[in-house]
């Protein structure tokens, strides 16, 4: 018996995990997907997955709750410290998305809550 694929799109582009993290509570975990052979500009998309560690796995035990797309490489991905629902992700192509789990549960198109590319010569800065 086959079992499901995390997303089409990872086995479709050939996407490699290439961050993990958890919430400030533990209960969820996401996954970045993206690709780590480039040449030069991403042209091809990346996906952010997260898992409820509390949600029924015996159906679908690799479906995840909730599927992202991105435009292009996604290459890392942070919860907020406090709010447990608030995930950033950043691209190879240099944008920066900010999703809200708890927008619509369920919903990854709704979930999105901002984005913005960074110009090659913007600093990101982390504050102290």
């Amino acid at each position: 018996e086959k079992v499901p694929a995390v997303s089409n799109k990872v086995e479709e582009h050939f996407l490699s995990a290439t961050c993990v993290a958890w919430n400030s509570t533990g209960a969820i975990v996401a996954v970045s997907y993206g690709g780590l052979d480039h040449q030069g500009w991403c042209s091809h998309a990346g996906v952010l997955c997260t898992w409820s560690v509390f949600r029924d796995r015996r159906e679908n035990g690799k479906k995840p709750d909730m599927v992202m797309d991105t435009d292009n490489c996604l290459l890392t991905v942070a919860f907020h410290p406090v709010v447990p629902t608030l995930i950033a992700g950043g691209t190879f192509n240099g944008e920066v998305a900010i999703w809200d789990l708890n927008k619509t549960p369920g919903a990854a198109d709704k979930a999105l809550v901002a984005s913005g590319t960074l110009a090659p010569e913007d600093p990101l800065i982390a504050s102290p």
